[in-house]
């Protein structure tokens, strides 16, 4: 048997080879993904009634969120007047209450120097109470030696 093997015969056995290895290695993935793709149909299967009862919901949670603001857009609309009128008010309340407070701040300020120097006066004047008492013992006492001799 003399066989003769050229080039082109051997490169044509190697990409016969390859190609079968790589039809080989494709059916395994295909087959792979043949199990995923039913683990996945199943599982929907499984959860049809959930996720027809989510899409069902969010298309009423988003009505709702649609009517929720609009009546927030409306009452956005009523108040708006009310609440600048109101942010005015506030204003003036509290320009009135800094005033207020400026002016307590200088009558406790104003009362607590007059206590001050009343409570100073007073004082003067009980030590010139002394002094004229001291000074009225004297004549007493002067008298008394007057009268004495």
């Amino acid at each position: 048997m003399d066989a003769t093997i050229t080039v082109g015969s051997l490169l044509q056995i190697i990409l016969m080879i390859a190609a079968i290895v790589a039809l080989i290695a494709l059916s395994i993935v295909f087959i792979n993904l043949a199990k995923a793709l039913r683990k996945v149909n199943g599982v929907l299967e499984v959860n049809a009634t959930n996720t027809n009862d989510i899409i069902e919901n969010v298309t009423k949670i988003s009505k709702h969120v649609e009517v929720i603001s609009e009546e927030a857009e409306g009452l956005i609309h009523e108040a708006g007047p009310n609440v600048a009128e109101i942010i005015e008010k506030a204003k003036t309340i509290a320009d009135s209450a800094e005033t207020t407070t400026h002016n307590v701040s200088d009558t406790i300020g104003f009362i607590t120097d007059s206590v001050s120097d009343t409570a100073l006066s007073f004082k003067h004047g009980i030590s010139n109470a002394q002094d004229y008492l001291y000074y009225i013992t004297e004549i007493v006492d002067i008298i008394k030696g007057i009268i004495k001799k």
